[in-house]
């Protein structure tokens, strides 16, 4: 028993001072108790989740996924893997063509908040799969808007222009699938989105241009940001702009004619030496000279060659031979030809003309005689 009593005071005592040591004893002690980070492994309930959601990806159940996305409390891991496979998904559909299913994703997804550039490019991707080709830049720009980072904005910058430059091209080529209608408000809207975009305006200065809207294709031009990779295609386009606005200004304008009865003289200069009136006649293949014309020309000129041939003509009074000379030039404002040939004609004593402007100078140009206005409009062919 005494024993006993010994072995039970002792323990008692043990405890006391146990119950008592200061903290930096305890741990100490923990100390010397080696410790590993447990693991953690996904539960059953996480993974058999993930499976679902994967698989109603594939087999496109849109809404058993939108509402996993939005209200299901999965693991922020969990929620980005669904995304992850969604975003490789529509990528994948896209790439297959499978424009129908793809729409349907992204009909939804751009209802919700969790709408963002990709989805959007992918959308434009189907709209101008399908020509919609107005609609697909207006999408593209929205993406541009929710790009989050610079590369993300740069890889949608080089679609823009991509889409730009293909539609214009197709236009210019001829094809069937773009109307002017279209292609002119499409770069309208991608000049009002892009003022700086030189293909934009150069393209619109073309359309313009086909349309003979001369002044509103130069006026497109005026004014552009230098760009060393374009200045040359805007600088050839601003010089045909500025020849056929010239041209198309002394076309408005016609050349002033002088009426006698109903005739009409024109005034044409001759190898830049001399200035003859000529009688219209659409009737005369030929452009007809008077002996006096000629004779003045070989004697006081060097635009009349002093070659010539012999050539049968029909005249009112008969068949006969006319002296045939060429001319270095004759022009009428500003319509000219180099080397005419013209016939040595006997006009009478009492002709008031030089001679006759037959079909060999006017049968080269669209060529139309206002009236009322005393006007010649000479237009050249082709």
């Amino acid at each position: 028993m005494k024993y006993l009593a010994v072995l039970i005071f002792g323990i008692f005592i043990g405890l006391v001072i146990g119950l008592n040591a200061p903290n930096s004893i305890l741990e100490d002690a923990s100390k010397s108790v080696p410790s590993t980070t447990p693991l953690i492994f996904p539960t059953e309930t996480t993974a058999l989740t993930s499976n679902v959601h994967l698989k109603a990806i594939k087999d496109n159940q849109i809404d058993t996924v939108i509402n996993a996305l939005l209200y299901s409390e999965l693991p922020a891991s969990e929620t980005e893997n669904i995304q992850s496979h969604l975003t490789k998904h529509l990528i994948q559909l896209s790439n297959d063509k499978q424009w129908h299913t793809l729409d349907a994703w992204l009909i939804e997804l751009n209802a919700t908040s969790l709408v963002n550039a990709l989805y959007y490019q992918l959308q434009a991707q189907s709209y101008a799969a399908k020509g919609q080709f107005l609609t697909a830049l207006e999408t593209l720009f929205s993406a541009n808007a929710l790009a989050q980072t610079e590369q993300e904005q740069s890889k949608i910058n080089r679609e823009i222009h991509s889409l730009i430059n293909f539609v214009s091209e197709e236009f210019f080529s001829g094809s069937h699938l773009i109307s002017k209608q279209v292609i002119e408000s499409f770069l309208q809207f991608a000049k009002q989105q892009e003022l700086e975009y030189i293909p934009t305006s150069l393209a619109l200065a073309q359309l313009y241009r086909q349309s003979n809207q001369l002044k509103q294709a130069q006026d497109e031009l005026n004014n552009l940001p230098y760009d060393e990779q374009h200045t040359s295609a805007v600088e050839d386009l601003q010089r045909i702009l500025a020849t056929e606005l010239a041209q198309d200004t002394r076309n408005q304008q016609g050349i002033p004619l002088i009426k006698h009865g109903s005739q009409f003289w024109v005034s044409v200069n001759i190898g830049n030496e001399m200035d003859l009136q000529l009688l219209i006649d659409t009737g005369a293949s030929y452009t007809s000279l008077s002996m006096d014309a000629i004779s003045r020309l070989m004697n006081q000129t060097n635009a009349i060659s002093s070659n010539q041939r012999q050539l049968r003509v029909n005249t009112a009074n008969g068949s006969t031979t006319a002296r045939v000379f060429t001319l270095s030039s004759l022009a009428i404002d500003y319509a000219s030809l180099n080397d005419i040939p013209v016939l040595e004609v006997n006009m009478g004593e009492n002709s008031q003309t030089d001679g006759l402007l037959g079909m060999n100078f006017l049968g080269q140009f669209r060529f139309e005689i206002d009236q009322e206005k005393n006007l010649l409009f000479l237009e050249p062919k082709g």
